[in-house]
């Protein structure tokens, strides 16, 4: 069985870390955003415009990476 493009390049990015739909990782993974980083610097408005992308996955979104940088933080921590 061999892996898609897609899922091999999901697994060495943060973005396959994030708790959102399938779909919306998809749509963030074709406009070139795969780190926190990435999403940091990316726009509201900007990941609107981004196909599969709407208001209510941008809040998703929102709250699944800082909920996996406190995660982060708490395993530096440690």
């Amino acid at each position: 069985m061999t892996n898609s493009p897609l899922k091999t390049y999901l697994s060495n990015s943060i973005i396959e870390y994030l708790d959102i739909p399938l779909q919306v990782k998809k749509s963030l993974f074709m406009y070139g955003v795969r780190t926190l980083a990435d999403l940091d610097f990316t726009s509201d408005d900007d990941l609107l415009s981004y196909h599969g992308i709407a208001q209510k996955n941008l809040l998703k979104i929102r709250a699944a990476t800082e909920k996996l940088r406190k995660k982060i933080d708490e395993g530096l921590d440690e």
